[in-house]
């Protein structure tokens, strides 16, 4: 495993390099008196040592890191969906566990760390991540801070100060992933970030992490008029959006039940079978579902009004 070294006020730089391992992460050593604001650099060489202290390569996509400060044995859980990825069950759906540290007596540090990563995008998905207490062996250095990443950019900190006794699960946080962006539960009872940053990715033609203005706000045409068929849903069309790759004419939810009765699966079939094309002018943007709970922030004014923000709920 290599490092490169970086001493910032003089330029000089070294690299100390592990046998067999080809990884290379930066570190910058900051020295004191020289009136830099440290906070991103020291978030940056936390970020590098959890890549390569716990594994040999760097992952694609960072999700969650675990760090502690003594022997004992912590272990990192990620659920979802059924799934869970620990220590007993490293691998699911292209996410893994790299390093189950303090298990064993004969290879403890006071410098553990483990990781969760993903290949590729996470799986789109709710996601409780907690931190499990297997093994207490000390009561000094107490505590842990976990770090959860994305691939654009998103960086999130949460620090636990106070003694776990053995067998002690700490949730540490909720969070959804949508096509590589995460959202954080900011309503649940879990730990509060000490620290966040992001970044914008593109999407749909759009910035995330910015204000998206709104074209136009329906319900879905199955309930047009006096239609009442199916579920409800909304339709919030943004300014800017501009769909990514094929689109699913309609489902089966639209169509009329006599039709369904003896073609179900033919509809079914041929929904997901033709798909239309966007086109330039075509309306485009979020969709939420009157059965399913979800929320959006949106900014409301001109202006000449004072901007109002509101939280909406389904």
């Amino acid at each position: 495993m290599a490092y490169t070294l970086k001493i910032d006020a003089a330029g000089n730089s070294f690299t100390v390099d592990a046998a067999n391992n080809t990884t290379s992460t930066p570190f910058t050593l900051y020295p004191q008196g020289n009136g830099v604001e440290y906070g991103e650099g020291f978030q940056n060489n936390l970020v590098h040592v959890l890549e390569n202290f716990a594994g040999p390569t760097e992952p694609a996509i960072k999700i969650p890191g675990l760090m502690w400060y003594n022997t004992d044995d912590l272990d990192l859980h990620l659920e979802w969906n059924g799934n869970r990825i620990y220590y007993g069950s490293k691998k699911a759906c292209g996410g893994e566990l790299d390093v189950d540290a303090n298990a064993s007596t004969s290879s403890l540090t006071n410098t553990p760390v483990e990781n969760i990563a993903f290949a590729n995008k996470a799986p789109n998905a709710k996601y409780l991540l907690s931190v499990n207490q297997f093994n207490r062996r000390n009561s000094a250095d107490i505590g842990f801070q976990v770090d959860i990443e994305t691939e654009g950019g998103q960086f999130y900190t949460f620090t636990y100060k106070t003694l776990m006794p053995t067998g002690k699960t700490v949730n540490v946080a909720r969070f959804s992933m949508v096509n590589g962006v995460l959202k954080l539960d900011t309503d649940s009872d879990l730990l509060k970030p000490s620290s966040a940053t992001g970044r914008s990715l593109t999407t749909w033609g759009m910035g995330t992490n910015q204000w998206q203005k709104v074209r136009l706000i329906t319900t879905s045409p199955n309930h047009w008029g006096d239609t009442q068929r199916g579920n409800l849903h909304f339709f919030i069309f943004l300014d800017k959006a501009v769909p990514e790759g094929p689109i699913r004419p309609f489902f089966n939810e639209f169509i009329r039940a006599d039709l369904l009765l003896d073609h179900k699966r033919v509809f079914e079939l041929l929904g997901s079978m033709v798909p239309v094309n966007s086109t330039p002018n075509g309306l485009a943007g979020l969709g939420f579902s009157s059965t399913t709970r979800a929320s959006f922030t949106c900014r409301v004014g001109d202006s000449s009004t004072r901007k109002r923000i509101f939280k909406v709920t389904f």
